[in-house]
């Protein structure tokens, strides 16, 4: 009885591993993925100092937005950016590409900032957990105001696979509402 007990145990074990990864393990499913997400950077320096938080929401219907907290560093001396538009997909089980579309902003020399150019930011994110999304690849590529972002030639391309940081979920909790 004992034993029959314990392998009903290790069966009902094994399966809440499968159905948490999904079929075949499949770990990417758009309603799972779906939610905020932020990613710390401590040790990266902007114009107000060091501390980088990017800020992810992706939904389940593909949508994706991306913002970062440096955007207002020495807006007027520096330049900025707007929150970026996008998508997201699955590309296997366990990967998904962000695309976002944005545009940057430089000084103007008299004490203003213009519209400069169009930003596409592209990422690569592995799926660790429910709650985690690890950075594999990000490509930034820089359009011309007169160039489609979505099908011209850029500008510039930079490449990057800092993965020191991953993108952990925004979830509420109890404890973030008692006094």
């Amino acid at each position: 009885m004992k034993s029959s007990l314990a392998a009903l145990a290790v069966v009902f074990l094994l399966t809440g591993s499968a159905l948490a990864a999904g079929p075949d393990g499949n770990q990417c499913d758009a309603n799972k993925v779906a939610g905020t997400y932020l990613r710390n950077r401590p040790a990266a320096f902007s114009g107000s100092g060091f501390g980088v938080l990017d800020q992810l929401v992706l939904t389940s219907d593909g949508t994706a937005y991306w913002y970062q907290t440096t955007s207002f560093d020495l807006l007027i001396t520096g330049g900025t950016f707007i929150p970026e538009v996008g998508s997201w997909q699955c590309l296997d089980k366990s990967t998904i590409a962000v695309t976002t579309i944005g545009a940057n902003y430089f000084p103007n020399g008299a004490g203003d900032i213009v519209k400069a150019n169009y930003d596409k930011f592209s990422q690569k994110l592995t799926i660790q957990d429910d709650n985690t999304l690890q950075v594999v690849l990000r490509i930034s590529r820089t359009y011309a105001l007169t160039d489609d972002p979505l099908t011209g030639t850029p500008l510039t391309k930079n490449v990057s696979t800092n993965t020191t940081s991953p993108y952990r979920r925004v979830t509420a909790t109890a404890d973030d509402v008692t006094p």
